[in-house]
């Protein structure tokens, strides 16, 4: 019986030592992974800065055009802050569902063997007509 219990203790030891040690391990890289992703760094870093580098130099321009390349300016910054802040929501937004799908899952492994005994009992008992 000594190597029943040997089997047992090393598939306890994996399914609720290492296991979880490797999800959450995999959980860390996938998340990395999301960041760079979606440049969250980059986007936070220039988040004010105008889309696509598209600005107009006010040298030489008559006044009407110096106001017209100011509003073209401001349009582009606003264009690039709008699309780095959505850029940025579904990050969040996708993360926060990475996250709890990956609680839910650790959760469920953790209770899986006892759901497993739980049926066996419960079919056996039905099955004996008890």
């Amino acid at each position: 019986m000594v190597l029943g219990n040997k089997i047992t203790y090393v598939l306890w030891k994996w399914w609720y030592r290492e296991m979880p040690q490797r999800f959450f391990s995999y959980f860390l890289k996938i998340f990395v992974f999301l960041f760079d992703f979606f440049s969250i760094s980059i986007c936070l870093r220039t988040l004010f800065s105008v889309w696509k580098r598209d600005l107009i130099d006010y040298q030489g321009l008559s006044l009407p055009d110096i106001f017209q390349a100011m509003t073209l300016n401001f349009a582009s910054r606003f264009i690039g802050f709008l699309v780095k802040t959505l850029n940025i929501i579904a990050y969040t937004l996708i993360a926060f569902v990475y996250t709890a799908f990956t609680i839910v899952f650790l959760v469920f492994w953790y209770f899986y063997p006892l759901v497993i005994l739980f049926l066996l009992t419960n079919g056996t008992r039905i099955i004996l007509g008890g």
